[in-house]
């Protein structure tokens, strides 16, 4: 696909990357669909929000800024979207 793809590596576990809340994943995802602008390749992301929360992955509260928490809901969203569409198969 030459310079019109990118690699973006979401650092989470599992297969369902839109489980794990990423601000930068969703950043880039919200970049791509509104403005067309890639990330740059093989950009790494981490996660904010583990797929599962509790146990040694509880991560402390932190305030959210209003770009973050607007990420984060869209991430929520997909992901509560993701499976919707799983239970109907």
């Amino acid at each position: 696909m030459g310079p019109s793809s990118r690699l973006l590596v979401q650092n989470s576990p599992g297969h369902c990357s839109l489980g794990s809340v990423s601000h930068c994943t969703m950043g880039w995802y919200r970049d791509y669909f509104l403005n067309g602008k890639l990330p740059p390749d093989e950009l790494v992301c981490e996660v904010d929000e583990g797929y599962f929360p509790g146990g040694d992955d509880v991560r402390a509260a932190v305030e959210l800024s209003t770009e973050q928490a607007e990420l984060q809901g869209i991430a929520r969203g997909m992901s509560a979207a993701w499976e919707e569409w799983l239970a109907r198969e």
